[in-house]
């Protein structure tokens, strides 16, 4: 009987813990949604490139790189991922690299929405940072979280 018991209450543990995380994968897909149909890029955390817009797909970025005869800068990230969210809110907030950003097409991918673009640039772990040229062909990358003299470097490799 005492065995039942335990068993029990695991299974109960694990139908809250279950609850609880569907609540709040629930909130961040309603969060994401409410943003894509105002039109905005969600953001990857709190403060994510303020004062700098990016796409949040590959093809309209690449388009305007073409059109700008430019370069992209793309960053793959999970909404999730918690080095993801330190990048977007220690890295993207930062002065010099939101400068620094200026001078390329910008795009944030999440690779759960878009998984065909992360098999397609051989996303592995996330955060990865890519440069691709206008014809969308890798010409740096890095992963991982980046300190903002870290990615200020990276960038600079890009150009």
């Amino acid at each position: 009987m005492k065995g039942i018991t335990v068993v029990l209450v695991l299974v109960a543990l694990a139908l809250v813990a279950l609850l609880g995380y569907a609540m709040l994968y629930e909130d961040q897909i309603v969060a994401k949604d409410l943003a894509q149909q105002q039109g905005q890029t969600p953001s990857m955390g709190q403060g994510a490139g303020q004062g700098v817009t990016w796409h949040s797909s590959l093809g309209p970025a690449l388009q305007e790189a073409k059109d700008r005869n430019g370069r992209v800068v793309v960053d793959f990230y999970a909404s999730w991922c918690p080095p993801c969210k330190e990048f977007a809110s220690k890295t993207l907030t930062d002065k010099k690299v939101q400068e620094t950003l200026q001078g390329f097409v910008r795009a944030k991918i999440d690779v759960d929405s878009h998984g065909e673009d992360a098999m397609k640039y051989n996303v592995r772990s996330i955060p990865t940072h890519v440069i691709l040229s206008a014809d969308g062909q890798i010409l740096h990358r890095k992963e991982g979280f980046l300190s903002p003299s870290q990615y200020i470097e990276f960038l600079g490799q890009g150009k």
